[in-house]
């Protein structure tokens, strides 16, 4: 019976000292800026203290909350024994991130859903220690600018390796959001929409062909439509037609998998200006560009490319020649215009951007009211 008793009391002992010892290497793992306050809660009361062990989160939450009655009612609870889930409830503090280390809580936890569906999900990608505030900052961003299936996404791309500036971030979570709305202008542009399945590859890439073709729309769309330098023709088998129009750049590039996109700014300035040309059967086998060489006083052909930028036949690039020089341009400069000169039409950005900012009911930095080419 004496051997029980000094055995219970030697694992009590053993385990309080292994409590303590705990509590002490975790108040150091808080980040420095927010340590002081933590470990002055702490000191209040061995129940405070514990959390540092058991819920780091709620600890760091009452630390540096400025809600001091919500503050109050919540450490009282805890010194008083009651349940830790009615206390997070109260406390606005996501039960699952009971399992979050200090070294997540750089700043105020961010708002999270706190349901047993999400719990479930995001369990299944909590980070390590050395990840675990940048993990907690983008989950949080994701939550607020996209939705929750994104947030998930994002917690696994993060243990993968992914690590997003905040801008980054929005911009996923922007192209994420209008991946589930194809009924908005925005939505309508992607070509591959975001699914819980890409990698952070896939998606990026994506997300900067969407971006592409936004800027195509507000560019083209803002300045008046250019009229053909040269009259649409057939030579040696293949027609000739101008690419002028936003819609008619994105489809060239979509159905050909080419870069033309790529040259919106040079088709609003006027610098280049790029023609399809089409086989007997009407369909796309290449497009070309007309302008100047850098130099070079007269217009020409600068290059001609066939699906996904590859070489055209000899007969293309031969009748898209022919057909150039019988229609002789050597006397005729296009018109140019600088690309500060142009100025991107509000309406057109309101009417992307709208169904955006209603749904989150905010005007997010990094998408303003003012247009700006250099927010795509």
């Amino acid at each position: 019976m004496l051997k029980k008793i000094w055995r219970d009391v030697r694992l009590s002992f053993v385990s309080e000292y292994q409590l303590q010892t705990r509590i002490a290497e975790n108040l150091q793992r808080f980040p420095e800026h927010h340590r002081e306050k933590v470990q002055a809660l702490a000191k209040r009361h061995d129940r405070l203290a514990e959390l540092t062990a058991t819920f780091p989160a709620l600890l760091f939450a009452l630390a540096i909350t400025e809600n001091e009655d919500c503050a109050k009612e919540v450490s009282r609870g805890i010194v008083g024994g009651r349940p830790l889930a009615d206390l997070a409830k109260i406390g606005s503090v996501p039960l699952w991130l009971r399992k979050l280390p200090p070294e997540a809580f750089h700043a105020r936890i961010p708002e999270l859903p706190n349901d047993a569906g999400f719990h479930r999900r995001i369990a299944n990608h909590l980070p390590g220690a050395e990840n675990a505030g940048k993990w907690l900052e983008m989950v949080g961003g994701s939550i607020k600018w996209c939705h929750r299936d994104f947030a998930i996404w994002i917690a696994r791309e993060s243990n993968n390796g992914t690590s997003l500036c905040s801008n980054c971030l929005f911009k996923l979570a922007l192209y994420a959001w209008f991946s589930g709305h194809p009924e908005t202008d925005a939505g309508r542009l992607i070509k591959t929409r975001w699914n819980a399945k890409m990698t952070h590859d896939a998606a990026k890439e994506a997300q900067n062909q969407w971006r592409e073709d936004l800027r195509v729309h507000l560019l083209l769309d803002s300045v008046e439509p250019e009229k053909p330098w040269l009259a649409p023709a057939r030579e040696g088998g293949f027609t000739f037609e101008p690419i002028l129009t936003a819609a008619q750049v994105i489809a060239e590039s979509q159905a050909m998998d080419n870069c033309i996109r790529m040259y919106a700014d040079e088709i609003a300035t006027r610098e280049n200006q790029f023609w399809l040309v089409r086989n007997e059967g009407g369909e796309r086998i290449a497009h070309f560009s007309i302008g100047h060489r850098w130099g070079e006083p007269l217009p020409t052909i600068t290059e001609i490319r066939g699906p996904g930028n590859n070489e055209v036949a000899p007969d293309v690039f031969r009748a898209a020649t022919v057909w150039f020089v019988k229609a002789n341009v050597s006397d005729r400069r296009p018109f140019e215009q600088p690309l500060a000169d142009i100025p991107v039409r509000r309406d057109l950005w309101a009417k992307l951007w709208r169904p955006y900012w209603l749904a989150k009911k905010c005007l997010p930095a990094d998408l303003p009211m003012t247009p700006s080419l250099e927010q795509i």
